[in-house]
């Protein structure tokens, strides 16, 4: 313990009266820091110097007081060493020293990762068992357990296939600019009621082989204004391995993973866990498996499943055609003073009665709930009438180029698109929800009765559940 504590001692030049203390005992020091000041008596009057830290640590315990006079080389403090219990990217946060540059800081025993998506924040084991006990004793007081929750085919299925941009239901995204590929995802059916319903008892987390981004993109499909997640989002990007998930349990959960339930498509990235539960493949998008399995871990699909969106598509034209055929005919009149508006003035004998005429036909297709659509004016009625001609054919092509940019993203149910709904018999996420309601049920059930916490109550549920996906 002595090799980690440093004494302070007045200046060799000289004793002092010590004017003022700047820190007091259980303070955090830096080198450079100032410690307090102090004078030399029968020197100058008035004059005032200051005595800096040379090194960092926590201060023990002040060995003088304030108007005493200590002679030179005299101890005045003690400084405990600080063991840096707390480092981000190898800066002490409990110091404030640099651990690359300063070599009298000494080193740290911070290797833990305690936030999912800050792994450069790291504290001592010690420490994170410390903290592990208290979320044990929160999701205790809260009778919650924890969800690690796997994004791909379990809740999701995304696609970089070129599909109709009028999907129901489909949001269409880019992760890294313009230039860059399409998402195209679909929420598993009742996956945000499936969400709601496991809030009051588990805490949920994100635990995908996707890229930071892509998980955090999902997550504001899924849980909008943050309510489930927060910042419990673990991507690729902070997996200590690329082929397997369970080398993060023990930073995340320092105390061990005997409160944690995991739902997953897929268990060879869990090493066969024992309180995992293997989720039936949620498969939408036709040829598309897992668009972030690992690197030669890919499953077989079957690839007959999923939706043939070119047959739906011709559907959906010929639906169009078909009720745009049933519509009765405009009446002549009616389309030329609508159309060609601009053509009155070259007929004013007929404009009185053609006006008339057309009014009626408005209030009858307004009183029938069908209001003409207004077209776009096409010049104004003043000189340049070649400069505005050319100008609007240019901002044509432009408004076209934008539509092109546009084109791919999730339709709005009132932007006048033929949607595209396609009917989806996949009610997995029914069955989970009883399952990991019934799990909680035990797991409390046995905690009542034991007061230890013990996650065996799992097996008979992950193996019933294994059964049931044989039979599906």
């Amino acid at each position: 313990m002595a090799e980690n504590q440093n004494i302070i001692c007045a200046p060799p030049d000289c004793a002092i009266k010590i004017n003022k203390w700047k820190v007091r005992e259980g303070f955090s020091v830096t080198g450079g820091n100032i410690i307090l000041f102090y004078e030399c008596p029968g020197g100058p009057e008035k004059d005032i110097r200051r005595l800096k830290a040379t090194k960092a640590g926590v201060v023990k315990k002040r060995l003088a007081k304030e108007g005493e006079i200590v002679e030179r080389g005299k101890p005045l403090l003690e400084l405990q060493q600080c063991s840096h219990t707390t480092v981000i990217k190898d800066m002490c946060a409990d110091c404030g020293a640099d651990l690359r540059q300063d070599e009298q800081a000494g080193g740290s025993e911070a290797s833990v990762p305690m936030i999912h998506s800050v792994p450069e924040l790291k504290v001592t084991e010690k420490l994170a068992k410390k903290l592990g006990q208290a979320d044990t004793e929160r999701l205790l007081r809260d009778r919650k357990l924890v969800l690690l929750v796997d994004l791909d085919q379990t809740l999701i299925h995304t696609t970089n296939d070129n599909v109709p941009n009028n999907l129901k239901d489909v949001y269409h995204f880019q992760l890294y600019g313009p230039n860059s590929p399409w998402y195209h995802t679909r929420l598993r059916p009742g996956a945000l009621q499936f969400l709601a319903k496991m809030d009051p008892f588990y805490e949920l987390h994100i635990c995908t082989f996707g890229a930071r981004n892509y998980a955090h993109m999902i997550a504001q499909f899924l849980d909008e204004k943050g309510r489930y997640f927060s910042h419990r989002i673990l991507s690729r990007d902070e997996c200590f391995n690329a082929t397997s998930k369970t080398d993060n349990l023990k930073a995340l959960f320092p105390c061990g993973d005997s409160m944690v339930c995991i739902i997953d498509d897929r268990e060879d990235v869990w090493n066969m866990a024992a309180n995992l539960i293997q989720v039936k493949p949620y498969h939408f998008f036709q040829h598309t498996g897992d668009i972030n399995a690992p690197p030669g871990m890919s499953k077989n699909e079957l690839d007959g499943k999923g939706v043939d969106f070119k047959d739906l598509i011709g559907q959906a034209h010929k639906e169009k055609k078909d009720k745009e055929g049933s519509r009765p005919p405009t009446p002549k009149i009616e389309t030329e003073e609508v159309a060609k508006p601009g053509e009155d003035s070259s007929k004013p004998e007929e404009k009185e009665p053609s006006a008339v005429k057309a009014e009626n036909e408005k209030e009858s297709a307004v009183a029938d709930g069908k209001e003409e659509e207004k077209p776009p004016e096409t010049k104004q009625a003043d000189d340049g009438g070649t400069k505005e001609e050319k100008t609007d054919s240019t901002d044509g092509k432009k408004e076209d180029a934008s539509e092109e940019m546009v084109v791919v993203k999730k339709p709005d149910s009132d932007s006048g698109e033929n949607l595209i709904e396609i009917e989806d018999p996949d009610d997995y996420l029914l069955y989970l929800e009883h399952i990991l309601q019934k799990i909680h049920e035990m797991f409390y059930k046995e905690y009542d009765s034991t007061k230890q916490v013990r996650y065996c109550v799992l097996y008979p549920w992950r193996l019933l559940h294994s059964i049931e996906i044989l039979r599906s």
